[in-house]
């Protein structure tokens, strides 16, 4: 209005810390007044401060406007959904949302969409409400829905505006007059909301600012001004290089804001990227005592350890989780059993980092779900929390650093173990039990080798497995470059384990059947995508089409996305999933077996539909008496409590008949007041459905005929046993259609390559 292009204005007192000299005598000013959020106005009438536009001052340096560069808005949109982590399913029809339980936006495919501007607008409408609903990404803590879908809005109403993608308000009819009435019962509400929304809009608009660092700095490395940041040593790629007199020790200081003057004064540094203000670890810490944040600190705070690990606890037990150990809080990775592991299986794991506000997270690998935890109950000021934010990060830094160099050691051990052994020749007995090929495999003889420096195990485990007469088949996990980098070994009894070797590198690992590197794979005419290696094998004996073993549903998304990347976007790309489609009969036994009920069949009236092909195709599932409404149900031996996800649209965007059953959840009491959590769901489809949304796939279900279900087969080396290879062309026909019928057959694929040259990059 005035004609000014700085927007900064400053307290005269910023100004005097910044050396800033007033070019004359200073206006009257401008009083900024700082009310409290809370209605308390009696107790606290808030503070005024003064300031003057920077017009005012001499010596101070250029404005840096910080208006954003032209970007496309397509590609910042991909890379935040990438960054965030965030897949987009397109299984709707009209409406679009963000689930929690998959953590995934759900709406309509691309091609109901006029253009890709309009697609991705309404996506980052959702990951805005995905920002709005997890706290520490933005918005403020114990908000009401209500708060966060009106923070959700205007996020994305600035996301669209700054990306140049417009807005996709949806349709929100039915909460506005809510938001009106929040709006007039709270003054302050709207300055909350919008800078709640400032938060998030900053939040995700910098994931698509960071993807553009790490490609800028992988092309151009610059030397960091801020020496021996782990941080910066990670995104650099040095991982190896950290020794421990080069191991970075800075203490970060809370230090508010009237009080900067001093610390600097003192000698504390400040880091712009993370906006707190640190000394380094060999300085005397005594002269800034009082911004330290020590346990006594979160002590006051309200930081009990005792109440953290309790709550951390009933989080794992929530997913399913065994505790029956104390919960180590290191901030490194455990593995436990799970309530559906077998034996010795340890089908879980958690990560708890007390460092800072505590934090962790939890996994089940069995059931495929997981998530992030962040205790809430500590009572810190702003400055102490960053603080304690940045000294946590810094130790993940340091701890990722050392996991790095850690699974470079064992990648080399890896390679040495397997290139010593002798070459799978199809004689072991899980390929024989499996009816597949060897395929660039290898044999592990337990009187031969050492089984226990293979899989990197403890001592006491190795003299278990060296008094083992078995034998082992030695499958490689290797990435896009061909580098091995864990080892998964199969035991030739007939329920014998399937091991990786211990702390190695697993995600991202895969092993190719068909094709001896990428530069072969892009060659092929069609690629497929599969699990197991059983399964993979199938798949390629059957077809002739080349296969990128993932080894299980977890690992199969980022197989897919790092494959996809570095192979011909034309190719076509099949992903043959698991049907784990017995999800529900699994829980409903489990719950009749552990609570004693009666299953003779009398309430087989009762069921409900589940998809038996992965898209259409329906099969009902018989609840045998329980009732899956989501209340407690009891009876002589505990109590239960059963709840039913369901969809209502296929992937094709066409309407089930009824709806079908996704997911199923579980709490069983037993008499003794012993709770269970269990959650699950048709794990093989979930995974290939989100690693199709990475990349254009399509996705090939194995369907069994009502005869061949009473053994509950799941993957395409069941389908095989019971329907023969034929079989496996008619899912693959019935997924793909033309496409697949038109690629040539062949016994190998090397003869399939040469035959298709125009397919060579």
């Amino acid at each position: 209005m005035n004609g000014l292009d700085d927007p900064r204005f400053v307290t005269a007192r910023q100004a005097q810390i910044k050396g800033w000299i007033p070019a004359g005598i200073l206006s009257r000013g401008i009083d900024l007044h700082f009310v409290p959020r809370d209605d308390a106005a009696s107790a606290s009438e808030g503070r005024v401060y003064t300031v003057f536009h920077v017009s005012e001052f001499q010596n101070v340096p250029p404005h840096d406007s910080g208006r954003p560069e032209q970007i496309d808005g397509i590609v910042a949109a991909k890379a935040i959904l990438a960054q965030s982590g965030i897949v987009i399913s397109g299984d709707q029809m009209d409406r679009a949302f963000f689930s929690n339980a998959d953590r995934a936006i759900h709406m309509p495919p691309r091609s109901s969409f006029a253009d890709d501007k309009r697609y991705y607008a309404l996506a980052m409408r959702e990951a805005a409400h995905a920002f709005a609903s997890d706290s520490p990404r933005g918005a403020s803590d114990n908000l009401a829905p209500i708060q966060q879908q009106l923070r959700a809005e205007l996020a994305s109403l600035c996301v669209g505006s700054r990306l140049g993608l417009g807005h996709e308000p949806g349709s929100n009819r039915e909460v506005v007059a809510d938001w009106i009435k929040l709006l007039q019962s709270d003054r302050r509400e709207f300055a909350t909301a919008a800078q709640d929304a400032q938060r998030i809009a900053d939040a995700l608009i910098a994931l698509s600012r960071q993807a553009q660092l790490t490609l800028n700095e992988s092309a151009h490395p610059q030397t960091n001004p801020i020496a021996n940041s782990p941080a910066q040593a990670l995104r650099s790629g040095n991982m190896g290089a950290a020794t421990s007199a080069q191991k970075p020790s800075r203490t970060f200081l809370a230090v508010p804001f009237k009080e900067i003057g001093e610390a600097k004064r003192l000698g504390a540094r400040f880091d712009r990227e993370q906006s707190i203000w640190w000394i380094a670890g060999d300085v005397d810490h005594r002269p800034f005592d009082r911004w330290l944040v020590t346990d006594a600190t979160l002590a006051a705070a309200g930081v009990n350890a005792a109440d953290v690990i309790a709550e951390f606890e009933n989080v794992m037990r929530d997913f399913g989780l065994v505790v029956d150990k104390p919960v180590i809080d290191d901030g490194k990775w455990h593995y436990v059993p799970t309530e559906l592991s077998k034996g010795s299986q340890k089908n879980g794991s958690y990560v708890l980092d007390m460092t800072g506000i505590p934090n962790g997270a939890v996994r089940n690998f069995k059931s495929g779900e997981g998530c992030t935890w962040r205790y809430d109950g500590a009572r810190l000021t702003p400055e102490q929390r960053a603080a304690r934010e940045a000294q946590a990060r810094e130790q993940v830094a340091l701890r990722e650093m050392e996991i790095e160099q850690a699974f470079a050691e064992i990648a080399e051990a890896c390679y040495s173990q397997f290139s010593n052994l002798p070459e799978g020749n199809g004689s072991h007995p899980y390929l024989e039990r499996k009816g597949v090929q060897a395929h660039g495999v290898r044999i592990a003889k337990s009187d031969a080798s050492d089984i226990g420096a293979l899989l990197n195990l403890a001592e006491d485990s190795r003299e278990r497995l060296a008094r083992d007469t078995g034998s082992w088949l030695v499958i490689p996990g290797r990435d896009v470059d061909g580098k091995i980098w864990t080892l998964q070994a199969i035991h030739s009894g007939q329920n014998g384990p399937k091991l990786f070797t211990k702390n190695a590198r697993k995600k991202g690992a895969f092993h190719l059947i068909g094709a001896s590197d990428m530069e072969a794979l892009s060659c092929a005419p069609m690629v497929a995508f599969a699990e197991g290696y059983a399964t993979g094998s199938s798949v390629y004996e059957a077809t002739g089409i080349p296969v990128v073993v993932a080894f299980d549903s977890p690992n199969l998304p980022d197989v897919f996305k790092a494959v996809a990347e570095r192979l011909p976007s034309e190719q076509p790309k099949v992903i043959c999933a698991d049907n784990d489609q017995y999800f529900v009969d699994k829980l409903v036994e489990r719950i009749l077996t552990d609570l004693r009920l009666d299953s003779d069949g009398r309430y087989h009236s009762a069921s409900v539909p589940v998809l038996a092909d992965g898209d259409r195709q329906v099969r009902l599932v018989a609840l045998n008496g329980l009732r899956a409404d989501g209340e407690w149900h009891g009876s002589e031996h505990g109590k239960y409590r059963f709840s039913l996800e369901t969809k209502n649209h296929a992937r094709s965007g066409e309407e089930h008949v009824q709806p079908v059953v996704v997911a199923a959840t579980a709490e069983i009491v037993d008499s003794s007041g012993k709770m269970v959590r269990l959650t699950m769901q048709n794990a093989g489809l979930n995974a290939a459905e989100k690693a199709a949304a990475t990349h254009a796939a399509h996705i090939a279900v194995p369907l069994f005929a009502d005869p061949q279900l009473n053994a509950r087969p799941t993957d395409f080396n069941d389908l095989v046993k019971v329907g023969g290879q034929a079989s496996v062309h008619r899912s693959m026909e019935r997924a793909i259609g033309e496409a697949y019928r038109s690629i040539p057959r062949s016994s190998t694929f090397e003869q399939v390559a040469v035959r298709r040259p125009s397919m060579v990059r």
